[in-house]
Parts: C-alpha cells; structure tokens; sequence
C-alpha cells in the first residue's frame, strides 16, 4: 500500500503501512471543528476499513472541552495508541478514557516505538 497523507491547517493525518498517523501542528489548541476535520480526513485515508491509529501529542498545547467529546464519535478504527512526552498527557487521556469509553482498545505511551509494536498486535 502506497503511503497517503492528508494535510490540514492543525493536522496532517497519514496512512503509512496500514497505520494511521495523526500529527498536530506546533502549539496547536485541539477545537471540536479540529476534531471534525481530523475525523473527516481518517475516513478518507480509511476508505471504509478500520485500521489503527497513531496519535502523536507532542506538540499540541490544549485540547478544548468539546474537542474532547468530539473525539468520542465513530471512528473506523481497531485501536488507537497516543503518544506523549510528559505525565499531564498522560492524564489527559486518563481523563477522557474515563468519561468517554472509546469502543475501540486506546492506550497511552512515551515510546512511539512501543506505541507501534503495540498497534500491529491486533
């Protein structure tokens, strides 16, 4: 499979080894129509398969509230991994796990490495 990307103003969302890859731009502050944008350009790079997703937060500053609830839509996905640097990521996520129930497994990791590894075990 040829790699596909799908650039946005906040994102660039990028199908790579049956991987889905989403990247938020430098200092970006999450909104919900951020959030549908990244949505929309998933189902595309889909092409209605489900597949995994890699969610880079490094450089991303905030995530709005709504954003937050957008994020807990349908997805066609099998399972996400999101990647962070520090533990108010990870408390982020923790967050959002809690209130939302993704229906797909979603889990949080330091080592885009072992995120990878542990999105192709499914």
């Amino acid at each position: 499979m040829k790699n596909q990307t799908v650039e946005g103003e906040r994102a660039a969302v990028d199908l790579r080894g049956g991987v889905v890859h989403l990247r938020w731009t430098h200092g970006a502050v999450v909104t919900e129509a951020d959030v549908r944008d990244v949505m929309a350009k998933v189902s595309i790079l889909c092409s209605g398969r489900r597949r995994p997703l890699l969610v880079d937060m490094h450089w991303m500053e905030g995530l709005g509230s709504k954003a937050r609830d957008a994020f807990a839509g349908r997805w066609p996905l099998t399972r996400v991994a999101v990647v962070g640097t520090s533990p108010v990521d990870n408390v982020i996520l923790v967050f959002y796990l809690a209130r939302h129930r993704p229906d797909c497994p979603t889990r949080f990791f330091t080592s885009t490495a072992d995120a990878m590894a542990w999105l192709k075990t499914a």
